[in-house]
């Protein structure tokens, strides 16, 4: 018998993400072709705000959008961090 795991998200909900990368990338343009690549429509994206590190190297993007499902969630995180472009995701 498998077991699949529950999560602890109820989806859909309204669930942010944090993008972190240097400043000389376009961490903007390249998150939202990513979350249009795993699916996830502009018009899912609540919220954008950006953030600058206190020496100005690295910025970060905390994203809010409607998650439908895990199965995105995973695809999104997947992505992002495979991107060269993005050192961290939260």
């Amino acid at each position: 018998m498998r077991r699949t795991k529950k999560s602890l998200v109820q989806f859909p909900c309204d669930f942010p993400i944090k993008i972190m990368g240097k400043t000389d990338a376009d961490l903007l343009t390249i998150t939202k072709g990513i979350f249009k690549k795993v699916g996830i429509k502009e018009n899912k994206i609540l919220d954008i705000q950006t953030r600058l590190s206190s020496d100005e190297n690295y910025q970060s993007l905390t994203v809010v959008f409607k998650a439908k499902n895990q199965t995105i969630l995973d695809k999104l995180y997947q992505q992002l961090s495979a991107h060269e472009d993005i050192k961290m995701v939260l």
